[in-house]
């Protein structure tokens, strides 16, 4: 059996190789990062906050794309991210910080 099963991965490696197709990322600016915690979060958030929290962001992750999202979703599981009775989105950049040990530098 374990032989059958290193058969399977290496056709499955071989065959996802053979098929891949390189795709390279750079890494966001600031006003892409804003547009993208924007998206996840949609029209409810107050936008200087939004903009505080995408500065936040971007200094976290320096743009990367996969990184932006993580962010973002990490701190919705921590609890730090959350929506209200009325479907807002709230959090506090200083209360981020501290649970994520972001610097201000």
């Amino acid at each position: 059996r374990e032989e059958e099963g290193k058969m399977v991965d290496n056709f499955l490696g071989k065959s996802l190789r053979d098929n891949a197709t390189d795709l390279f990322v750079s890494n966001l600016d600031g006003k892409a990062v804003n547009l993208v915690v924007s998206d996840l979060l949609g029209s409810t958030s107050d936008s200087n906050e939004l903009a505080v929290l995408s500065n936040l962001t971007l200094q976290r992750t320096n743009g990367n794309p996969f990184h932006v999202i993580q962010f973002i979703e990490t701190i919705r599981q921590e609890g730090l991210l959350y929506v209200d009775n009325e479907s807002k989105w709230i959090f506090d950049v200083d209360t981020i910080k501290r649970g994520m040990m972001v610097s201000d530098t």
